[in-house]
């Protein structure tokens, strides 16, 4: 009997290697590296990199972070996903949702346990940071515990955090905050899809049981950004068939089915939950987010970047530099010197290559094929690096690290695949203790390199003086500002949003403040005005702020005042609509005409007036300039206005008024020498549409409107 059991004992690590080199996993019951104590050394390093990740992010839980930019217009969502009532994921540049707000129902039921409820957090975005920490940790020692599945090795487990703690480092000096820590969307989802692509590589070799975390992380990446959906089809697909291949064909889909009825059933249940939203927007909107997304990707069929651009950009990320929409418009990226200028750049290569060469020393030695989990594992990095690279070759102009920032995690998997590699190939491990107490102390490595691990979202003073100064009890108000200043105010409007105390926009602004918080009617509003060129605020105006940047006005909004305020000031830019700002509906409703020229689009010549079919083509993300000149009556009399507006589908943007000395030469008038303006349209205002910009000014002294009698039409691509 002892034999026998000496016998048992010898043959277990062969079928364990056996199980391994045919892709699967070594059952629980086998020695001496079996999975459950894996999980244990996983789980063991989750826990104390958690632990001390919240120490040294530990005034989460005491000094209030106040949202600010896209945190706060991100927040507005959040909490709406609080009352169930989200059905859009953040807002795009190119003035689209992404398709879902999957994340934001992870941040809302974190707000709702961490702040609401036991008040372990101090504001509302203490409680997002804490969440997505949570959340990025559990993705990360999840792929972690399904690698280490696939390698024998007990040392595997502490040397995939020894590298995940550098890698962590090297893009948190490049991007500080980033990984891990930051609630910015773009930079929310790189864990999730490394977690994605290694549950992929798991279900492909068999583990179906692992198919549900395989669509709650694909489902939740495709809710997150709208590309995602080009990476995880295919490496869905991919999965899918292999595993029919391997274990499916064999049996019949009848009886595969019924053998991993939970597993699908699961699935479908996510399927189904992650489509809610998507399907009552649109049942519900006309038009909705789906069609707004569709009509974006029809305007850019095309190719918009090089191929070698696009592969400069794809290197950008290798070489790790923050801002390749800078670097990449050189002729010579050099994008190797820039990664050399940086010591842990240069370290981090020299790391990845050693691992290089010693993968491929020990199997050009061995000469053993590949385990086939890793080999699966080498398909999905190829297929993404692919991938990113035809979307590389789509991406609208310019080409930000935000757009790939997701692709850093693609090094992670490679990095830790080639440790599982090595380790197996050479055959080194280490006794059970040894391995629990390298998870245990390799994280207290954190606190000699805090620039890589701590939280760089600590607010906006502007905004937290803006807050500050807002008085209790106001009643509902309605938010007049210049359009560069949104990211400002809008951080006033998620703190009011959190109190509960209402607020509304003009139209143009349901877009990034929320359709909810849109002004149906003027009556009975105070009007919150944020202006960088203040004009006169008289009783029962009140300055609630004035800095080096801002003035922060609180008055009565009533139509006498509204006018004045809007037509009054010559030096307040702020956007709006034609029916807020003026009362009317349509510039054809002013009588009085203007003399002038539309002269030039972005430095470019307009020879004559066009119309909808030759409409200019303008690039949407950058937007655009209008130069020209206007002035009231015949050239000989005309006048100056003292205010011009750029309206485009009922939308005011304000001119700036320019000196025309060549129109005075011209046409013998010295009055016409402010005839000038300049106005810019940015991505708020165009839409991947043609468009119709029409213009209108305003004279003082007369309190009268004009309008130019001719259209510029605009297509924004």
């Amino acid at each position: 009997m002892q034999s026998e059991n000496a016998a048992s004992k010898l043959d277990a690590p062969t079928k364990a290697t056996n199980l391994y080199r045919e892709g699967r996993p070594a059952t629980c019951n086998l020695q001496p590296d079996d999975s459950r104590s894996s999980l244990c050394y996983v789980a063991t390093a989750a826990a104390v990199f958690l632990a001390i990740l919240l120490i040294m992010n530990r005034d989460l839980f005491t000094a209030p972070i106040m949202e600010y930019w896209d945190f706060a217009a991100n927040a507005i969502q959040i909490e709406r996903a609080k009352h169930f009532r989200e059905l859009l994921g953040n807002y795009s540049r190119f003035r689209f949702h992404h398709p879902g707000p999957g994340f934001f129902y992870i941040f809302a039921l974190g707000e709702w346990l961490f702040h609401d409820l036991l008040h372990l957090v101090p504001s509302e975005m203490n409680s997002h940071i804490l969440t997505i920490i949570l959340l990025n940790t559990a993705f990360l020692f999840g792929a972690i515990a399904l690698l280490a599945k696939r390698c024998r090795s007990r040392l595997f487990p502490p040397m995939a955090l020894l590298v995940s703690l550098f890698f962590i480092y090297v893009v948190n000096r490049t991007i500080p905050g980033s990984a891990v820590l930051s609630v910015w969307m773009p930079h929310v989802i790189m864990f999730c899809f490394f977690f994605f692509v290694t549950v992929c590589a798991s279900v492909a070799m068999g583990e179906v049981s692992k198919l549900p975390l395989l669509v709650f992380s694909g489902l939740l990446l495709i809710h997150g950004h709208a590309a995602q959906l080009l990476f995880i089809a295919p490496l869905s697909i991919l999965a899918f068939a292999t595993v029919w291949w391997r274990d499916g064909k064999s049996i019949g889909l009848p009886r595969f089915l019924g053998e991993n009825r939970t597993p699908v059933a699961v699935s479908v249940g996510l399927l189904f939950v992650f489509s809610i939203p998507i399907l009552l927007d649109v049942a519900l909107h006309r038009p909705n987010n789906i069609q707004t997304l569709l009509a974006y990707t029809s305007r850019y069929k095309g190719i918009q970047n090089s191929p070698m651009l696009s592969l400069k950009y794809e290197a950008s990320f290798l070489a790790f530099v923050a801002s390749p929409e800078i670097v990449l418009q050189a002729k010579s990226a050099q994008l190797i010197s820039k990664g050399g200028s940086k010591p842990y750049v240069v370290l981090y290569w020299c790391f990845a290559w050693l691992m290089i060469g010693l993968v491929a020393g020990i199997y050009a030695k061995q000469r053993e094929p590949r385990p086939p989990f890793f080999t699966y594992i080498a398909v999905e990095i190829a297929a993404v690096l692919l991938l990113f690279y035809y979307w590389a070759l789509k991406i609208a102009p310019p080409l930000f690290n935000f757009n790939g920032y997701f692709v850093y995690c693609v090094q992670l998997l490679t990095l830790l695949a080639m440790v599982a590699l090595i380790l197996d190939g050479l055959n080194i491990t280490v006794r059970s203790g040894v391995a629990f107490a390298l998870c245990t102390l390799l994280p207290i490595s954190m606190f000699a390199a805090k620039p890589g691990f701590i939280n760089a979202e600590t607010g906006d003073a502007e905004t937290n003086r803006l807050i500050a100064s807002l008085p209790p009890n106001v009643g509902e108000v309605y938010f007049t500002f210049q359009t560069e200043d949104w990211l400002t105010i809008v951080g006033v409007a998620s703190r009011m949003k959190h109190e509960h105390r209402p607020f509304c926009v003009d139209d143009v602004w349901g877009f990034t403040f929320g359709q909810d918080n849109l002004c149906h009617s003027m009556s009975g509003l105070t009007n919150l005005v944020l202006t960088r060129s203040p004009g006169k605020c008289e009783a029962p105006c009140r300055v609630l702020l004035k800095d080096d940047q801002f003035e922060f006005q609180l008055s009565p909004y009533s139509k006498a005042a509204v006018a004045n305020r809007s037509l009054t000031s010559s030096s307040d830019s702020s956007i709006g609509t034609l029916k807020a700002h003026f009362h009317i509906s349509s510039v054809a409703e002013i009588d009085n005409l203007l003399s002038g020229h539309f002269d030039r689009v972005d430095g470019n010549q307009i020879e004559h007036l066009n119309d909808p079919k030759s409409a200019m083509r303008v690039a949407a993300p950058q937007g655009c300039i209008v130069e020209g000149w206007v002035a009231s009556g015949d050239f000989a009399t005309a006048r100056p206005m003292d205010e011009v507006y750029a309206v485009v589908d009922g939308v005011l943007v304000k001119a700036q008024i320019v000196p025309r000395p060549d129109v005075v030469e011209h046409w013998k008038n010295p009055a016409l020498n402010n005839s000038g303006y300049r106005v810019y349209l940015d991505s708020t205002v165009l839409r991947p549409e043609v468009q119709a910009v029409e213009l209108i000014g305003y004279i003082r002294e007369e309190k009268k409107l004009y309008r130019f009698p001719g259209t510029l039409y605009l297509e924004s691509r």
